[in-house]
């Protein structure tokens, strides 16, 4: 069962959802108006600041803050209203989004200019255009107007430039230079390197968050006492040796009858051994094994077949002692 979200006052997110199935839900031009204004008018009930937002045609991006706090109230009647009018129009029913949305906390001082790029580059990295400015359905036109009634101009001006927001046309260039050093590449390093479970922080960061939040009694969080796999420090060891050594161990050890053939029985094995001693994150494994038009969910499952099932866990427990 799933905890409540980590939030406080003046908390700044990087949220995500899907529509189901990945489906390209959104149809026309109006339908992207639409999602886009019941979002504003409910963010205005909340109190919530938008700094930038990509809706993509099976999903969206928003980076915000809450200043309340309230972000589950807030995506709830955001995305519930959002539903509901988008099912009436298309005379459709049941779940419009995949699950629970997303919400990565942000450091501010170190990862704000990395998750605000991110989000208007998302068109860009999935080729429907050649640069952010020709998005329609982006916040990209937004900052380069200084639209102050999308965009909350002032506190952003602050995160990225470090000094008070005034009113003047030169701001216009500076926000032009800014968007035009984008640096796509070191964004999605940035991006991919920092994100450690719902946050896009320093270890350190999210540790001395999560103490506080959740009150944990651990003042020292060692090897032993880690619960979060994101807490853990990564083993240096290549997706190249696991396979290796889980190709030789699965030749030694009787895999059948408890696995079904031998492709599964690899599959299952390394990708236990790089979430478990390697201490990789599903999305990490993903990457590393090339795993095309395979989900994250699938990882966490064929791991979960191994931990639920005594007689395989003991099995792989033991090739990983013999083998590192």
């Amino acid at each position: 069962m799933r905890g409540p979200r980590i939030t406080y006052p003046n908390a700044v997110f990087h949220i995500i959802n899907r529509f189901v199935d990945k489906h390209p839900f959104f149809k026309t031009d109006e339908d992207y108006k639409t999602f886009l204004n019941i979002y504003y008018e409910i963010a205005k009930y909340y109190q919530i600041k938008t700094f930038s937002y990509c809706i993509m045609p099976t999903h969206f991006h928003y980076v915000i803050q809450t200043i309340t706090g309230e972000i589950s109230k807030f995506l709830q009647r955001f995305l519930t209203t959002s539903a509901q009018t988008l099912n009436r129009k298309y005379e459709r029913t049941g779940h419009l989004f995949q699950g629970r949305t997303k919400t990565l906390i942000v450091q501010t001082e170190l990862y704000f200019e990395t998750v605000v790029k991110y989000v208007l580059l998302n068109p860009v990295k999935a080729k429907i255009v050649k640069n952010i400015f020709e998005y329609p359905y982006s916040s990209a036109n937004d900052l380069l107007n200084l639209n102050e009634e999308k965009i909350c101009l002032p506190k952003l001006w602050e995160y990225i430039f470090k000094e008070k927001y005034i009113k003047n046309e030169a701001n216009k260039i500076r926000i032009k230079e800014w968007l035009n050093n984008l640096e796509a590449e070191k964004i999605y390093e940035n991006f991919q390197k920092n994100h450690r479970g719902s946050f896009l922080a320093t270890k350190e960061y999210r540790e001395e968050l999560l103490k506080k939040k959740e009150r944990r009694k651990i003042e020292v969080i060692s090897e032993e006492n880690i619960n979060r796999k994101s807490d853990k420090v990564e083993r240096n060891i290549s997706w190249e040796e696991i396979k290796h050594k889980t190709e030789e161990a699965i030749k030694e050890y009787k895999i059948i009858p408890l696995w079904k053939n031998k492709r599964i029985a690899f599959e299952q094995i390394s990708w236990y051994i790089a979430h478990n001693y390697a201490c990789w994150g599903y999305r990490k494994i993903k990457r590393e094994a090339k795993l095309v038009g395979i989900n994250e969910s699938r990882i966490s499952m064929a791991i979960k077949r191994i931990k639920n099932k005594e007689e395989k866990k003991k099995i792989v427990e033991e090739i990983i002692k013999t083998i590192f």
